[in-house]
């Protein structure tokens, strides 16, 4: 590559550049140093002579472990060590790998599902990919490493814009393609190896820190597990690319990343368990995985499917292709317009109205009622429900036309304002 294009990066960006690696290593080593703290006073407290005589031996409802079946005898532990190691069990699985179809009772989904042991707690080997394992003890919340990366691969390609030095870029001897790809090389390579260093690192403090038999993972599956969550972090430093070069408005831009992220975050949920049942109605031996393990938001023991896995990367090769057709047909002449290409206003707002509304009205719709399957959701005010779609429909429409065309529209008004003025003034 051109080394003056290093220089310029390196120079505009270094700075930058060290300070978000350095702020990922803080965040998952001392996330992971934090889930060893949890642990060892966890594991103090419950080998004190204060626990074992004031609160263990003094204290049924402690010595219970369960009850049988659906009665209220209870299943007293055999003995406080057996107590202990539960308690001190690291991760533990919470849901089974996939989704119940519409047509599926409670009992046939857990019968479908009953030979994965995803309740255990105390062998590793009892794994499976798709099954959330949630830990018990406290760690560094992710959210914050997951909104840094998106911002910074969005602002990797919008602060450019806005600032004009997209200007100077483009009056180098060199090509649009050897710009773009110089950013990805010099700046988002090396961020993608840091993130690779602090999911290792807290990988091997956590698989060092706790006892094996209490941390309840092998280290190919923790190995796995940071895979999994490095490919959604990949997903989302291309995003911000994607969007960060398509973008160009100073307010709008950065306001529609925001609002689409909150939007989808709150909302995916039912759009995903209300898509399931939709799909699921027509292609009944189609088993869509938990949504809880789709994204896998912080390194442990849950990790995705392989077909996730390999689809989450392809899609950000996807991204980052559809970002250099952008980049190359990038307009100085419209900054401040919603897009920076001219040429997709249109698909912009198509994708943007097309989608939004497939989204809210595929989560928002219960699919059992309209297809008849769950008699108690007959309540359901059909009249009501249309007219609500009708509404969000029209609402979507107006948004994303507002966003996409808000300087042709400002253009219009003040030309037509101009005229206006100039027939009055006659």
């Amino acid at each position: 590559m051109n080394p003056t294009i290093r220089s310029i990066y390196y120079k505009r960006y270094g700075k930058s550049l060290i300070a978000i690696i350095l702020l990922l290593f803080f965040f998952y080593w001392t996330g992971a140093f934090g889930l060893n703290n949890s642990w060892q006073g966890h594991y103090e407290w419950l080998h004190s002579y204060e626990f074992e005589t004031k609160h263990y031996n003094n204290d049924l409802d402690n010595q219970i472990k369960g009850y049988v079946g659906d009665s209220d005898t209870p299943i007293y532990y055999s003995s406080i060590d057996e107590y202990r190691d539960e308690e001190l069990t690291v991760y533990h699985a919470s849901n089974a790998p996939y989704l119940p179809t519409i047509r599926e009772s409670a009992d046939q989904y857990f019968l479908r599902n009953e030979y994965y042991d995803y309740g255990s707690t105390s062998d590793p080997n009892d794994y499976q990919r798709g099954v959330e394992y949630y830990f018990r003890f406290g760690g560094s919340d992710p959210i914050f490493t997951m909104g840094l990366m998106l911002l910074a691969g969005f602002a990797l390609f919008f602060v450019d814009q806005k600032t004009n030095f997209n200007r100077f870029l483009f009056s180098l001897p060199v090509s649009r393609r050897q710009l773009f790809t110089g950013k990805l090389l010099y700046l988002g390579l090396p961020l993608l190896g840091a993130l690779a260093l602090a999911i290792l690192g807290s990988i091997f403090i956590n698989y060092f820190g706790i006892p094996a038999p209490y941390l309840n993972v092998t280290l190919p599956q923790m190995l796995y597990s940071g895979l999994s969550h490095f490919a959604t972090m990949t997903l989302l430093l291309t995003s911000g690319i994607f969007f960060g070069a398509l973008l160009g408005n100073l307010v709008l831009g950065p306001a529609a990343l925001m609002g689409g992220l909150f939007f989808f975050v709150g909302f995916f949920n039912p759009f995903y368990i209300q898509f399931n049942d939709l799909i699921t109605y027509f292609f009944p031996n189609i088993h869509l995985q938990n949504p809880w393990t789709l994204i896998v938001t912080s390194v442990g023991k849950t990790g995705t499917t392989l077909t996730t896995l390999i689809l989450f990367f392809l899609f950000s090769l996807v991204l980052l292709g559809l970002t250099e057709r952008i980049y190359q047909k990038t307009s100085m002449e419209n900054d401040g317009d919603f897009v920076t290409d001219p040429s997709l206003r249109l698909p912009t707002f198509l994708s943007l109205c097309i989608g939004s509304n497939l989204f809210f009205g595929i989560g928002s719709t219960p699919w059992s009622w309209v297809f008849s399957i769950d008699p108690t959701e007959y309540y359901v005010n059909r009249s009501g429900y249309w007219f609500t779609l009708l509404v969000q429909f029209v609402l979507v429409f107006i948004v994303s036309f507002g966003l996409v065309y808000f300087q042709s529209i400002q253009k219009w008004w003040r030309k037509r304002r101009d005229l206006r003025l100039k027939q009055k003034s006659i």
